[in-house]
């Protein structure tokens, strides 16, 4: 009797469902996918860790549905959008937390982080049977303009920023006071929130302000040049909202001190101010999305942990697992990893 190796393969069907009225559409096209995908619900954690994208797998701990579809759609041009552009989601898509694994077989090399997101929108429309379409709506923006005394500090050296070095953007010197110029960079303390800029455009101040109040903001001030930039404030709350993605984002619990917040240091810091606007935005609309289903394999992990002692036998009996998964299960928990063999006629 020929000896076999029994391996769960799952197959995911990709429905695109996701379109944009008012644009023509272009031909539905197949979109790539993870071959092997394991999720599972977390009652430990509260959520908001970082997920890891190592060559052809994606792992996140503790995360929610919010936090996935945002990082696995854009804006038309590229950005991130907020967590305000997204609508139609259910209470449990910020209640409930998920650990997730996903592979890819047999990648050579990395994926890059857009192929990264199609395979994310793949797995949310297969196992969270995700419905999402955009559409634009007037909603509350912010302009950013110029107060009659406006204290903007233009930097001693408008000579142009050279484009950042491969590898180099995005690095946080050990201090603020040992910027290079064109840096822009925040952190935390228990004064608040300080961002501290050397020679940078006002537009590299935009999106750390929209992130901060979780709401599109546009450049009225019609500032050109570079600025030295100095800002303290606190923060209305740590989190912002379900998903935090500001300077703030990872920082751990602290007691704050008093302060001013970002709207009144904008004014009394930099004469800047946000002024409060109406005007079309892109949205996210959540047409229909369901608690996401678990595997087989997943559904007999999650039975076998801590339950052989107390009736495993009769629990995954229960499940509605084809018989010869089962059998092969069981015999895994109690005799080891041993190659299941075939039954005749059946």
């Amino acid at each position: 009797m020929r000896r076999i190796l029994i391996a769960l393969i799952f197959e995911i069907t990709i429905i695109p469902v996701f379109v944009t009225p008012g644009l023509s559409q272009e031909p539905k096209t197949r979109r790539p996918s993870f071959e092997v995908v394991s999720i599972r619900g977390n009652t430990s954690s509260n959520g908001g860790i970082p997920y890891t994208m190592d060559g052809g797998r994606f792992v996140a701990t503790g995360t929610t549905l919010r936090s996935l579809i945002m990082t696995a759609y854009r804006l038309p041009n590229g950005e991130p959008f907020l967590s305000s552009q997204l609508v139609g989601l259910p209470p449990w898509a910020d209640d409930s937390h998920f650990d997730i694994q996903a592979k890819v077989e047999d990648q050579e090399g990395a994926i890059s982080p857009a192929e990264m997101r199609l395979r994310l929108q793949s797995m949310l429309e297969d196992r969270f049977k995700l419905n999402i379409r955009r559409e634009m709506r007037e909603q509350l923006v912010y302009d950013l303009t110029v107060t009659k005394n406006g204290r903007m500090k233009l930097s001693e050296d408008q000579t142009p920023l050279p484009p950042p070095p491969n590898g180099v953007a995005g690095l946080v010197p050990p201090n603020l006071s040992s910027l290079a110029r064109g840096q822009l960079v925040g952190r935390m303390s228990a004064s608040g929130i300080a961002w501290r800029g050397q020679a940078v455009p006002l537009e590299r101040l935009v999106p750390m302000l929209r992130l901060q109040v979780n709401r599109p903001v546009f450049d009225k001030a019609n500032l050109t040049g570079l600025f030295d930039i100095d800002l303290t404030f606190v923060p209305d709350s740590l989190t912002n909202g379900p998903l935090s993605t500001g300077p703030a984002a990872l920082a751990p619990p602290i007691a704050l001190n008093s302060g001013p917040s970002l709207f009144v240091a904008l004014e009394e810091q930099l004469g800047l101010k946000l002024q409060p606007a109406k005007a079309p935005v892109e949205l996210f609309e959540i047409d229909s999305v369901q608690r996401p289903s678990e595997n087989w394999a997943t559904r007999l992990q999650r039975c076998a942990e801590g339950s052989l002692a107390v009736g495993f036998a009769q629990k995954i009996d229960e499940m509605d697992i084809p018989l010869l998964f089962k059998e092969g299960w069981l015999r895994h928990q109690k005799e080891g990893p041993v190659p299941l063999r075939r039954r005749r006629g059946g």
